[in-house]
């Protein structure tokens, strides 16, 4: 298989986004929606983006902008492949382009009003209407809403710390009167007194030894913003996470040697920013007794097989694991948008019985093949036997010649699940970054349905 163009030598790794990206983001919003504002990070954009970028539209605009989304991904030659809508008016993008071996990622978090936990704090139409211009050309809240959403923000997460508050003081200096005017508006007058003084004096260490207080009087405080018909929008979207999750769910196979463990760890290490977290399964999810890497001992093929009966218990025991694992352990990682990733699974079970003891079975193998739940993606390692055996000397050569065709057999034979053959003889960084290009594809080809837009995904 020919390298593709653009892959480096260099190991593949991921990378924030760059300052043309940015721009991109900023361009495509003021191209195609109304006012917007970035809440916070603003001073090293569009150069060094912190982490996420959060900004803010109007409610009118939150619904049409998966669409802008997608055209700021264009610009920038990239391709929307995450999104994640975390509340009723917050979605999460992730935006992500390969090249030269590294994969560049722009996280925006958009809102259209910000709210947590079934509250208001700050209205967009009131915050757009006070936003100002960046010295650099993008727009910016007035610093009260600045001030505010960043307090808020860190006192929700009970992570407020020293050079959090001197970010606040100087969000406060810039104009204390309308910081205190809405610090009353969120908090008893007591502790917005606290507040006041904290910001003003640069003394904020009351405040970060007293956060859960701070985060309980704001909760306790009587809503300041009405919000009909939430409990309605919160639990349709909590059935859509569920139906729909976020997570991804990936499998690498191939015979011993072709380096699948390298690169499931790989994957993981690159495309970690696609996700809340990432997690490593080999072979089953194992939520029944019983270690799942027994059954990927450094000796294969070394124990003899069970008797007829004992192999079919053992392919229900696998069935049952499958299920049970995956309804206990698995779907409710994928929903939280966790990568899963899987070293091995079923499949090797129909390509190489022999390892996991099997007896001569391969009808109900098989039948079991088609009815467990299935990776979203599959990613067939690929490398002539010679190759594999001066990796790893475990099977001889025509077992892995034996094992590679059938590895790709079921390759040919996909039927709807996403399978993708890499070659495993190539360098380790290239066999990498091919892998993570695949997963991206199928990323963004769901994101595209779901979100109804239309993305080229051909050049990732």
């Amino acid at each position: 298989m020919r390298q593709p163009e653009g892959i480096a030598s260099d190991s593949c790794r991921w990378m924030p986004a760059a300052a043309n990206d940015v721009l991109a983001l900023f361009e495509a919003l003021e191209q195609n929606c109304g006012p917007y504002c970035v809440l916070a990070g603003y001073d090293t954009l569009p150069e060094a983006p912190q982490s996420d970028i959060d900004f803010m539209i109007s409610a009118r605009d939150f619904k049409t902008l998966p669409g802008v989304i997608a055209a700021a991904a264009k610009r920038s030659n990239s391709r929307l492949v995450q999104f994640l809508r975390h509340e009723t008016s917050a979605c999460f993008y992730i935006l992500a382009r390969l090249e030269g071996g590294c994969v560049t990622i722009l996280q925006a978090d958009s809102a259209a009003d910000y709210r947590r936990h079934g509250r208001i704090w700050l209205l967009a139409d009131d915050v757009l209407v006070r936003r100002r211009k960046h010295p650099r050309g993008f727009w910016i809240p007035a610093a009260a809403d600045a001030f505010i959403y960043y307090l808020v923000k860190r006192l929700d997460k009970q992570s407020l710390l020293s050079e959090h508050g001197v970010y606040l003081s100087r969000l406060y200096q810039e104009d204390p009167a309308a910081c205190d005017l809405l610090l009353a508006r969120l908090w008893p007058p007591e502790s917005a007194a606290r507040l006041s003084r904290a910001a003003s004096g640069f003394e904020w260490e009351e405040v970060i030894n007293g956060t859960r207080q701070f985060a309980a009087d704001l909760m306790n405080r009587p809503k300041v913003y009405k919000d009909t018909g939430y409990s309605v929008k919160e639990l349709a979207r909590r059935v859509s996470r569920v139906l729909h999750p976020t997570g991804l769910f990936v499998t690498c196979l191939g015979p011993d040697g072709v380096g699948k463990s390298a690169v499931v760890a790989g994957i993981q290490r690159t495309l970690r920013q696609c996700f809340r977290r990432t997690d490593l399964f080999h072979f089953r999810p194992g939520l029944l007794r019983g270690s799942a890497s027994r059954e990927c001992t450094a000796q294969p093929h070394g124990q003899p097989t069970r008797s007829y009966c004992g192999s079919i218990a053992k392919l229900l025991y696998l069935l049952a694991d499958y299920w049970l694992g995956y309804l206990i352990r698995i779907r409710p990682l994928l929903v939280r948008s966790s990568l899963v990733v899987f070293d091995r699974c079923f499949d090797d079970v129909t390509v190489d019985p022999h390892r996991f003891r099997i007896r001569n079975v391969a009808w109900l193998a098989r039948a079991i093949s088609q009815i467990i739940p299935s990776p979203d993606v599959v990613l067939v390692l690929d490398a002539p036997p010679n190759a594999v055996y001066n990796r790893k000397q475990e099977l001889n050569i025509p077992e892995i010649a034996r094992q590679r065709e059938a590895y790709l057999a079921i390759a040919q034979k996909s039927g709807k699940r996403f399978i993708r053959v890499i070659d495993g003889s190539q360098r380790l960084d290239c066999v990498i970054a091919q892998s993570c290009a695949a997963v991206l594809e199928y990323m963004s080809a769901r994101t595209s349905k779901r979100l109804h837009i239309n993305q080229e995904v051909k050049n990732l």
